[in-house]
């Protein structure tokens, strides 16, 4: 399915306002324009580990899917 739920950021036991992703929507952008952009905005939320080791995880299997075909032949 490809989502995955982030706790909310401001109020971790609040289960209504937890966050999303979708990682069929995912966007690439330049390296540098990523840091560019960054060091103008400052402080930002970031994952703490482990939650950042999971959220990585999840989207690993999500694009690590291989496709078998749905009929294996059998061993002889």
């Amino acid at each position: 399915m490809g989502l995955h739920l982030l706790g909310s950021p401001s109020n971790p036991e609040d289960n209504t306002s937890t966050l999303v992703v979708d990682f069929g929507q995912i966007f690439s952008l330049p390296p540098a324009y990523l840091e560019k952009l960054a060091e103008g905005l400052g402080e930002r939320l970031r994952l703490d580990s482990p939650f950042l080791e999971h959220f990585s995880q999840s989207f690993a299997r999500y694009f690590m899917r291989v496709g078998l075909p749905s009929q294996i032949p059998a061993f002889r």
